[in-house]
Order: C-alpha cells, then structure tokens, then sequence
C-alpha cells in the first residue's frame, strides 16, 4: 500500500512540475477574482476507536489505516494587495477510503467451555467538503504560494462485521481542514496548483448489535493537483 502510494505521489508532483515548466510564464499583475477548478489526488488516513468498545477484556479494537485515490470542484475567490493575497475557498472531494477492522472475544458457557466469536465493523468514507479562508503570498509574477484553513464534513458509512453482526450507521462528521499549496499561472486564467491537505473528523458514535458501543475518529491526509479557471 505505501509503495503504491509513494509511487502515485512522486508521479503525481512530476506531472504538475512538467506541466508547469512547460507553460509560458504569465505575469499577472493582479491574482484578484473568482476562480473555478477540479482537482485529482490520493488520500490516506487513520480511523481510531477512541473511547467505548470496552467488552473484551484485556484486549482492545485496533485502529486501522485506509487510503484511495480522489477528485473534486473547488471554487475560490480572491482579493490581492501588492504581494499578498486573501481568499476564500470551497471544495468536495469525493473518494472511496475503506478499511475495517476485528478482534475476537472469549467467553465461558455455562458448563465451563470456552466460545471464541469473532467481530468488528467496517468504514467507507465516500466525501469530504471544507469552506473557509487562505493567505498568500505572489512570487515572480505569477506564482502563488498559500496556507488555508476551515471547517470540514465528511460522510462515513460503518458497517457491523463478525458474529452476530447487523448494526450499520451513515452519518456526517464535522471537523477541520488545513493545508498549504502552490498556484503556477499558465496563462492570465488558466492555473495548475499542487496542494497538501490535513483533516481532522468530531468523534462518531457507534452501536453494534453483538458488543458494546464506542466513538470512532477519522483523520488523514490529502495530497492533490489541481487545474483552475480564473474569472
């Protein structure tokens, strides 16, 4: 999984430095305005169970890593003062991130013999959204490096698994976004962008019909390269 990742991640910052480099330099004498973009990339995150599941003893349920490929729209708007540039963004990434993980639990029947039974849950996350403001700062004309941050959600699916498994729950969770990137001007409209994402997903309560119930946390990473229109 992370030499798959390390390899789509090293690909993915050649192409949009070739892209770059290929296109004539556009020096834009104001970065001010609306712009429209999509944009493709890779997530990877963690999922944590954080309090609950307590039923097993000893023994707790592990956390797990998930990763997957994404794509996504994203509208900004900006306002520039000689160097610096102040803005406002939104964007949905949808993706595909699933994971799971199980444990197993020992009890004793009533004449004394041991039943090991299986059980856990599985997640898909299908989407992230995050709104909110970013800063930067113009080099040579037409090069726009920038910090970002704002409020995020996500959807999660969780899905029992094991003996006796049934329970299943979508919900959307609340959070934050933060990251830094890069806006390389083609032309006076046209941009390429290479951007890194953290985010971070409120507690999610889960109950299971086989175990005790518990909260679950996602968090995780999104690297990403974008195209983008300028109005």
């Amino acid at each position: 999984m992370f030499k798959t990742k390390s390899v789509f991640l090293s690909t993915l910052a050649v192409s949009v430095s070739a892209l770059a480099l290929a296109g004539a330099p556009a020096m834009a004498d104001d970065l001010s305005g609306t712009r429209i973009g999509v944009h493709a990339g890779y997530l990877w995150g963690d999922l944590e169970p954080t309090s609950g599941f307590d039923d097993f003893g000893d023994d707790h349920i592990e956390g797990y890593e998930t990763d997957a490929e994404v794509g996504g729209v994203e509208l900004r708007h900006d306002w520039q003062d000689g160097d610096t540039v102040f803005g406002l963004y939104a964007s949905w990434t949808g993706t595909n991130a699933e994971g799971g993980t199980t444990i197993e639990k020992t009890t004793v029947d009533s004449e004394g013999v041991n039943i090991s039974t299986d059980h856990g849950f599985d997640t898909n996350l299908a989407w992230l959204a995050s709104a909110g403001g970013r800063v930067g700062t113009v080099i040579n004309g037409n090069t726009l490096i920038y910090a970002q941050v704002g409020a995020a959600s996500g959807r999660l699916k969780i899905t029992e698994t094991g003996d006796g498994a049934g329970a299943k729950r979508s919900v959307t969770a609340y959070g934050y976004a933060a990251g830094v990137g890069i806006d390389y001007q083609i032309t006076d409209r046209w941009s390429l962008g290479f951007a890194l994402q953290r985010f971070e997903l409120s507690d999610v309560e889960f109950e299971p019909d086989a175990f005790s119930s518990g909260e679950i946390k996602t968090k995780g990473n999104i690297a990403m390269a974008s195209l983008g229109f300028r109005f």
